[in-house]
């Protein structure tokens, strides 16, 4: 079995791991982050607010839709890695889980592919997006990688999952650079996006088969009875991360709606900073997740809860001083690395950089929740919140402009962490003392 360890160990196991993905999700992150800024400064704001909506799209599109069966495999896996090979419990497990995915994946393309005309009308997207966004629902069918994700997790095969990011982005970033030394046009910049994800979608599942064949696993059906507890906490998990979706995506489609779609670049901008961000805070819910999941079914739950907590505050010294760094110079490398179109973004960027740092931290609450079991509950609060959430983005961005958007995402983040802790106390006081 793959030690997770207790005490001092497990809590340096936890931050060897979350380590590895650290280093390599900022290499990738920063050269992400390069390829988008020069691809925003090549392409200018209205051709990269059309480029961002086409590829925003397929990602909604993809949350969606696409099951993440890596929740379910390690919810119910991280406890049958074998002590010897070929276990039959794991195989079935990864069999259900592989299954979900391939048809998430045809359910998700095809439906992307029927509804982009439907969606376009509706938020008036110009020709061009619509044609891109059709060709870029094909990336979506291979997304095929939740199984292979959650068996790379489990073994602890950090520094795999980290490379197939790093390789992704510096084959984008060698892309773009060919494009902008071409003079190329936007349909250039789709094809670099689209075949870089692949490449990432690729390598995750070439290290999910390896996997598989040291473990033995093989391909094992299942009668409905055996599974159901599966697809239960599966169905459960893939409702929370839908109505996620908006929070997470539907702000780049408001802005070009409400606004316009050269907004919607610009907007862009201020999400990629996040995201790099959230490199900082990532690789430590990936690696904590097993640890918390085998806590509670341990029945080790209040040592999961201290653990969460700490690597929280953790996470917000690192973010905050980061989020600061990045965009407080805004003033003066926005307009040099952009160009003067995207000078109105400084202020927005400040604020959505220390909020994105606090959010990280206080984020950690998520795979804690989880693990602990509230699949249904975590739907139940995100129903609640999320059409709040709509209504606060459509309104505050016609009245703030992209700082409307910003403070929505700080209202919705800091409300459904707020309900999702009182919950923990609630189940902590019936018990144990949360401490």
């Amino acid at each position: 079995m793959i030690n997770l360890g207790s005490g001092t160990d497990r809590l340096r196991l936890l931050f060897k791991q979350a380590g590895t993905l650290f280093t390599g999700n900022i290499f990738a992150g920063v050269l992400g982050l390069v390829a988008f800024l020069l691809t925003a400064r090549h392409l200018g704001a209205e051709n990269f607010g059309a480029l961002a909506l086409i590829t925003t799209y397929a990602v909604i599109v993809d949350k969606l839709i696409n099951f993440q069966s890596w929740q379910t495999l390690i919810k119910f896996g991280a406890g049958m890695v074998p002590e010897t090979i070929g276990s039959l419990s794991l195989s079935r497990l990864v069999s259900f889980c592989l299954m979900a995915d391939l048809i998430s994946a045809v359910a998700a393309a095809a439906m992307g592919f029927f509804l982009v005309q439907f969606v376009g009308v509706l938020l008036g997207w110009s020709e061009t997006v619509l044609a891109g966004a059709r060709w870029f629902c094909l990336v979506v069918l291979f997304n095929v990688t939740g199984a292979a994700t959650g068996l790379l997790r489990i073994a602890g095969l950090y520094r795999l999952l980290a490379a197939h990011l790093v390789l992704a982005n510096a084959c984008r970033l060698v892309g773009v650079a060919v494009g902008i030394a071409l003079g190329a046009g936007m349909t250039w910049f789709l094809w670099v996006y689209g075949l870089s994800m692949l490449l990432g979608y690729a390598v995750i599942m070439f290290g999910g088969l390896s996997i598989a064949r040291r473990w033995e696993l093989g391909l094992v059906t299942s009668t409905y009875s055996y599974f159901k507890q599966y697809l239960s906490f599966l169905v459960w998990t893939n409702l929370s991360s839908v109505l996620t979706v908006p929070v997470k995506h539907f702000d780049v489609m408001v802005v070009g709606a409400v606004l316009s779609e050269a907004a919607a670049g610009q907007f862009k901008v201020i999400r990629q900073v996040g995201q790099l961000l959230g490199q900082i805070s990532s690789p430590l819910y990936q690696a904590v997740y097993p640890f918390l999941s085998r806590d509670v079914g341990e029945g080790k739950a209040q040592s999961g809860i201290r653990l969460a907590r700490d690597s929280g505050y953790l996470v917000v010294v690192l973010a905050v001083p980061l989020g600061l760094m990045v965009s407080v110079p805004g003033i003066w490398w926005i307009p040099s690395v952009l160009g003067e179109s995207y000078t109105g973004l400084v202020a927005p960027l400040v604020v959505f950089s220390v909020l994105s740092a606090l959010s990280l931290g206080a984020g950690v609450v998520h795979p804690l929740f989880l693990s602990l079991g509230f699949a249904r509950e975590t739907v139940i609060i995100l129903l609640c919140t999320t059409p709040v959430y709509l209504w606060l983005l459509w309104y505050l961005t016609g009245v703030m402009g992209l700082m409307g958007v910003v403070l929505a995402f700080g209202i919705e983040f800091f409300s459904v962490v707020a309900i999702k802790l009182l919950i923990i106390q609630r189940w902590g006081n019936r018990g144990a003392r949360v401490g």
